[in-house]
């Protein structure tokens, strides 16, 4: 099976061969189970969605003029950024926060500018993230990756979905975001067909971050469509070696990606 290779590809590119991760504090991985319970290169961005008055969770809105995540695939950085920075983030509009106890599963569609991997190879590994909110209020979400030519993906990499202050965005601004917190990120199919997965790609998933707002929410018969679009930064104290610190620090406000998350849920009356 040639799992490992192509996670590897989506998230660990070659960048990531010769750096160092943290590990658990007994110097292994963690393993563990998740808890149960096409616009052109200018314009997509509206004029004046800056300064968007705070939305109700239940009423529709857009700020880009490509509602669905295949569009964004010719966007440049320039207007990734833009989007996400009109974007929303408040706990109720976590994906899933209103659906308690229900299994959300959001379609993925990464947009890598790096020259280390390929977009092509990106989307047929990365499927999307699936999330659910538990009745005391907590998040999680769990990566799917798909095999070739198999219909069901595969579970891998959790993570805490909480709110933070801000964007670790070079210039950021100063209005919060949905964060996926990988720093206690477990594989969740520890099965023996996976290799070193669990030894060496967990620490690596610890490095990253993942940003998340709100751009887009429409209602139709009785279905409420979600997108969401963010970065994905490097975090430099989860490498141990010099040479990881080093190459995360490249992407520590610069994003090393841009992604973007589709979710479908009952509406909420």
């Amino acid at each position: 099976m040639l799992l490992r290779a192509r996670v590897a590809a989506l998230v660990v590119p070659t960048l990531f061969a010769f750096a160092g991760c943290k590990t658990a504090d007994d110097g292994s991985a963690v393993k563990g189970e998740i808890d149960p319970n096409a616009p052109a290169e200018t314009g997509g961005i509206p004029d004046g969605a800056q300064g968007l008055p705070m939305q109700a969770a239940q009423e529709d809105f857009c700020l880009t003029d490509s509602p669905n995540r295949a569009d964004l695939k010719n966007w440049t950085p320039d207007l990734w950024a833009q989007a996400f920075a009109k974007g929303l983030a408040r706990p109720d509009l976590i994906p899933g926060a209103d659906h308690v106890g229900a299994v959300t599963p959001g379609r993925g569609y990464p947009r890598i500018f790096s020259k280390f991997v390929l977009n092509k190879g990106a989307n047929h590994i990365w499927d999307g993230k699936t999330m659910m909110t538990t009745e005391d209020g907590q998040t999680r979400l769990v990566n799917r990756f798909l095999e070739v030519n198999e219909e069901h993906p595969i579970d891998l990499f959790t993570a805490n979905v909480v709110m933070a202050e801000n964007s670790q965005l070079r210039d950021h601004d100063s209005n919060p975001i949905i964060l996926l917190d990988y720093r206690q990120s477990k594989l969740t199919e520890p099965t023996s067909g996976l290799g070193k997965i669990n030894e060496v790609i967990v620490p690596v998933i610890k490095a990253v971050r993942d940003e998340i707002r709100l751009v887009c929410q429409k209602t139709e018969n009785g279905v409420r469509h979600r997108l969401y679009l963010g970065p994905t930064f490097l975090l430099p104290d989860q490498f141990s070696t010099t040479a990881g610190k080093a190459l995360a620090k490249k992407f520590e406000v610069d994003p090393i990606l841009w992604f973007s998350l589709e979710f479908e849920e009952p509406a909420v009356n």
